[in-house]
């Protein structure tokens, strides 16, 4: 669990990577049981004490295992209550809820890192993306998988894909691109799971030539509510407008956090700045999300690629989506 708390660590306040809530991470230990991120929790709050869910990661393995076609339905429906099921208590009896994201990090290797980076993203979120990623990582083992609805139907998708990129290569896939949304990488040694993380955005912001990420994100109080004057919105506002946030839906986490506040005016824009009438967390978060939105729009637009949006389907399943809906809830309360 030590490797794991320094794992994450090392980088969960790293903005690049890991914006409000969003990503998870895991680490299996003590025979059957994995430490998952629990909703509505960040990566950085990680501890050996808190912070993530100790579900049993095998029993969760074999729910999403040779699950057959008159069974997806209900399978789904009951993903959640079953994970639940699978939870074990902490010291104090509680029973935290796992990311809802458990499903794939529970038959990957021991160590499991999911962010959603601002440099991947710039692929994930562009036309042609997995012929990039190709090009970009060359010989490198991964797999990349097309948008699919976070939750029991993606992790079905990423199993199947593992599975036979094993079966035609006998090497198992560590490094895992999921279009419009995020890396996975996975290691049962926890500094190599960080260092693939690391190594495969390095890359593709090389390739790239795509600039620095902001260096830091301020925020100022006033009058109840949460003002951003740093250059970055008055540089997106200025070259796009903020119609392009509602144009580009690039992935989950822009709808959850960005979008959504938008839809609830709790954010109102100047030429210069950003103000969020929320909690400060919650302020936090969605600034953090509009600063990936704007860097890695410039970015797709810089390297003359086009934008891949989210369809209407997919924008629609997350607006409604109860655990997302939980995830917002947990983590403005704290």
């Amino acid at each position: 669990m030590k490797d794991f708390v320094k794992m994450c660590a090392a980088i969960g306040g790293m903005k690049d990577y890991v914006q409000g809530g969003g990503g998870n991470a895991s680490c299996k230990h003590d025979a059957n049981k994995m430490a998952i991120k629990a909703s509505g929790f960040t990566i950085g709050e990680i501890t050996e004490d808190s912070g993530y869910a100790d579900v049993d990661y095998i029993k969760i393995c074999e729910y999403h295992t040779g699950v057959k076609e008159n069974e997806l339905a209900e399978r789904e429906k009951n993903s959640t209550p079953f994970t639940m099921s699978c939870v074990f208590p902490d010291k104090n009896g509680n029973k935290l809820r796992p990311s809802v994201e458990t499903g794939f990090h529970s038959f990957m290797k021991k160590y499991v890192m999911h962010t959603h980076p601002v440099y991947a993203n710039a692929i994930t979120c562009a036309s042609g993306g997995a012929e990039l990623a190709k090009k970009i990582l060359g010989d490198a083992d991964f797999i990349w998988i097309p948008y699919i609805n976070p939750g029991f139907s993606l992790t079905l998708v990423i199993k199947a894909a593992m599975d036979a990129y094993e079966e035609k290569t006998g090497i198992f896939p560590k490094i895992i691109f999921l279009e419009n949304h995020g890396l996975i990488t996975t290691s049962d040694d926890a500094e190599e799971c960080l260092a693939l993380h690391f190594e495969v955005n390095e890359k593709i912001k090389a390739y790239l030539g795509a600039e620095d990420f902001v260096k830091s994100i301020s925020l100022s109080e006033k009058d109840d509510a949460y003002i951003c004057e740093d250059a970055f919105v008055s540089d997106f506002v200025s070259t796009f407008g903020v119609e392009e946030i509602e144009k580009s839906i690039l992935y989950p986490d822009q709808l959850v956090y960005l979008n959504a506040a938008m839809k609830d005016g709790k954010i109102a824009f100047s030429d210069s700045s950003i103000t969020i009438n929320a909690p400060k967390k919650e302020a936090l978060a969605i600034v953090e999300t509009f600063a990936a939105f704007c860097y890695v729009v410039k970015a797709i637009k810089k390297a003359d690629l086009t934008i891949q949006v989210m369809d209407n389907e997919a924008t629609g399943f997350i607006n409604n989506w109860e655990s997302e809906k939980y995830r917002k809830s947990v983590a403005s309360q704290k």
